[in-house]
């Protein structure tokens, strides 16, 4: 039997496991192969929050810190099933390299071959995540691919639910994989503690919302 592959795109260093890090960690143990592509640096978290922190930590600091905490949360969630390619475009810029990315992507594609790929969807609110949507569909264009696309949320525009998108949606029950997501949630200290000068809450006022029993996507089947 061939050993389904998976192909997760995350804007920045924190989505793969937000959205879909239950759905991720109950494909690596049904054997599936697991290629995480983070597609931003994530570097400007602290300095485009409400806070503008421009040192303490710098942006490369706020990018290598994000990285590390991704790498662990996804070695958490699928263990030696996953690798991660880290693409470093500049944070917050995506949309004016969605062609290259793209490219980049189609290459990817062409090498792992998925039969499931995983990104946000064009609804949500911030311009990288949705770009992201556009450069995955259009490396799935130009490469053919007959993956199913799973478009996961993290948070859409105008603060919508899903189910008033005007789209079918499918609930993924992660069940025992849960208390997993909970322990890889908790790595990204960058979300859930005060790190930056300056900085008065963490950005996460509890790591409730990104543990729930189910995870819920947006569906393109070949």
């Amino acid at each position: 039997m061939t050993q389904r592959s998976i192909l997760i795109v995350a804007p920045h260093p924190d989505d793969e496991t937000l959205g879909c890090g239950g759905t991720m960690a109950c494909r690596a143990r049904q054997g599936c192969r697991i290629t995480v592509v983070v597609v931003t640096d994530g570097r400007h978290l602290f300095r485009l929050s409400r806070w503008k922190i421009e040192a303490a930590p710098t942006p490369a600091e706020a990018s290598a810190m994000r990285k590390d905490e991704t790498r662990r949360a996804v070695a958490i969630l699928a263990g030696e099933a996953a690798a991660i390619r880290f693409l470093d475009v500049e944070d917050a810029t995506l949309a004016h390299h969605v062609d290259a990315v793209a490219e980049t992507l189609a290459s990817i594609v062409r090498e792992v071959r998925p039969d499931e790929i995983y990104v946000t969807s064009q609804h949500e609110e911030h311009p990288d995540h949705v770009a992201a949507c556009v450069a995955v569909r259009s490396a799935m264009r130009s490469t053919r691919s007959r993956a199913t696309l799973y478009r996961y949320v993290i948070a859409l525009a105008g603060g919508r639910s899903p189910d008033t998108v005007g789209e079918p949606t499918v609930a993924v029950d992660i069940g025992p994989q849960q208390d997993l997501k909970r322990r890889a949630v908790s790595q990204f200290a960058s979300h859930l503690t005060i790190v930056g000068r300056g900085q008065t809450e963490p950005f996460f006022a509890s790591i409730e919302p990104w543990v729930r029993p189910v995870e819920v996507f947006f569906v393109d089947a070949p």
